[in-house]
């Protein structure tokens, strides 16, 4: 808005008592109730009037005489300024995406015209996700596989400056909504959004529950089915404190009946999230993170005994209390952008290694703990165990067995670090013994094979030592590593916590060292 106003006031002729840029900017004026009188710098107060009303604001175009100039199009030309190459995925974009790929976000219905949720989800791939399918008209939804995809039913800046045609799909103004809402060209992309809020519970962003044409939606999704009777968790939740007329009209669709009296307020509290963007989408990764680990672990059950269980819970919680207490201490601006590069990096290291025997491919790319919804079972008996075999390698640093040093992002170091006096490890806990071993070498420098010891949480010591390529490489003795301890002997034995550490230090104390 504050552009807008600017670039209209920069072409206003002072000498001109009919100029119609200045007809523009007082027809945009009767939008907000703070006066403007310098439309060269205007009030914050005066542009944040005018936001809730951006549709109606972007719809006063300038009548000149050789013909209209379009604010979409012509005076700030949306298109062009929403997909500017240099604006890059922040925080709240880089969470969503993440989001995505852990497989808890079916569907993103954004009216936001940038492409920075699709280009944080690129950034974040490591050649184990499928795309995100973008859909802003029916032929994108022709052969779309089932899947999360994104839905920007108000269009897309990066199409539109690239393909005029896709200008027709462009929604910025309360005529094209009102169209939105009535023609069939859209009716396909309408079904889509009906389809979600039926089905899925919906967290609504922004300023998107103030358009008639979502409000419509809602109602019509909700047509022939009784409204919902139950509101924890509630069927629609709002990234606001307290819930405005919008949000009411939502929420009386939804619940109906229900919405009255005492269960007004309840249903209201229940729908209203005190917090927005970054914090929020933050907030919501960290938590899912944990949660998933905590239903590995008890999926897992039979892979522990009751002390295992209890131990390798409680060091999940105290890692989770750890991480949280790090980031609150940084400043709020910073909080959330060193939280989006830093955790997701972490267990995309560990998790790359763990499955697919190599490091992720660039700092921004993402290996999901898993692409299961919360609710169904998560992992496998191994992948607990593997949890046990992390477990024990942190309280090993806890009680002074070792030091340990967790990767660093950023760096090139794509494995934890363990050091026993004047011996050096770098430890990398994968699943699959058969495979492990030459995937290792193939993804290594060769330089660091002699010092890389590979964990197996599972299976058995072969009776025969295992040789690895780079035992056969030039200048590289035959006890050369990568070397392979199987955690399963440990675990396997009634040791207390403390136990499996000093086991896990002698199996470590016993390698060969390095030539």
């Amino acid at each position: 808005m504050t552009r807008l106003v600017t670039s209209l006031a920069a072409h206003v002729d002072v000498t001109d008592p009919e100029c119609p840029y200045r007809a523009a900017l007082e027809k945009i004026a009767r939008h907000a109730t703070t006066k403007c009188a310098d439309f060269t710098n205007p009030p914050q107060a005066f542009i944040d009037q005018l936001c809730p009303h951006y549709s109606k604001v972007l719809e006063e175009d300038v009548h000149l005489a050789a013909g209209d100039r379009s604010l979409v199009f012509d005076v700030l030309d949306l298109p062009r300024m929403y997909s500017e190459p240099a604006v890059l995925p922040d925080a709240e974009h880089r969470f969503i995406a993440l989001l995505v790929m852990e497989g808890v976000v079916p569907r993103i219905l954004t009216t936001n015209w940038d492409g920075l949720i699709e280009a944080a989800y690129r950034d974040a791939q490591d050649g184990h996700a499928p795309p995100l399918p973008v859909v802003i008209s029916p032929a994108d939804l022709d052969g779309v596989e089932p899947g999360p995809r994104l839905v920007k039913f108000h269009g897309c800046a990066v199409r539109a400056a690239k393909h005029p045609d896709a200008k027709q799909h462009f929604v910025a103004t309360q005529k094209r909504i009102n169209e939105w809402n009535m023609s069939e060209q859209f009716l396909a992309i309408r079904d889509e959004v009906r389809t979600a809020v039926r089905y899925f519970p919906a967290l609504l962003v922004g300023l998107s529950a103030q358009d008639v044409n979502i409000q419509m939606q809602f109602e019509q999704a909700v047509v022939g089915r009784e409204p919902w009777a139950t509101w924890a968790p509630s069927r629609a939740a709002f990234a606001q404190a307290e819930a405005g007329e919008a949000q009411e009209r939502i929420l009386k669709t939804l619940y109906g009946k229900h919405y009255a009296g005492a269960n007004a307020g309840q249903i209201e509290r229940a729908a209203t999230i005190g917090l927005y963007a970054k914090p929020l989408f933050g907030a919501l990764y960290f938590e899912l993170v944990f949660r998933k680990l905590l239903a590995i672990c008890d999926a897992g059950q039979e892979a522990f005994t009751p002390e295992q269980l209890q131990f390798v819970r409680a060091w999940l919680l105290n890692t989770q209390n750890r991480i949280r207490d790090h980031y609150d201490r940084l400043p709020p601006s910073e909080r959330w952008v060193r939280l989006s590069e830093c955790l997701p990096s972490h267990i995309a290291h560990a998790h790359g290694l763990y499955r697919h025997y190599r490091p992720i491919s660039r700092e921004t790319a993402y290996v999901p703990v898993s692409r299961i919804q919360l609710g169904h079972p998560q992992g496998a008996p191994e992948d607990a165990r593997a949890l046990l075999c992390l477990a024990a390698l942190s309280h090993g640093d806890t009680l002074g067995a070792w030091s340990a040093e967790p990767p660093r992002p950023g760096s090139d170091a794509f494995h934890a670090f363990l050091k026993i006096g004047l011996r050096q490890w770098r430890i990398v806990v994968v699943r699959d013994s058969l495979l492990a071993m030459h995937r290792l070498e193939a993804s290594m420098l060769s330089a660091h094979a002699a010092e890389t010891v590979a964990v197996y949480p599972t299976g058995s010591r072969p009776r025969k030592r295992r040789r690895g390529l780079g035992a056969t490489l030039p200048s590289r003795g035959r006890s050369a590593g990568p070397y392979e301890v199987w955690f399963d002997e440990i675990a396997s034995e009634p040791y207390t916590p403390a136990q499996m550490v000093e086991e896990l230090k002698l199996e470590l104390l016993g390698l060969p060292h390095a030539p």
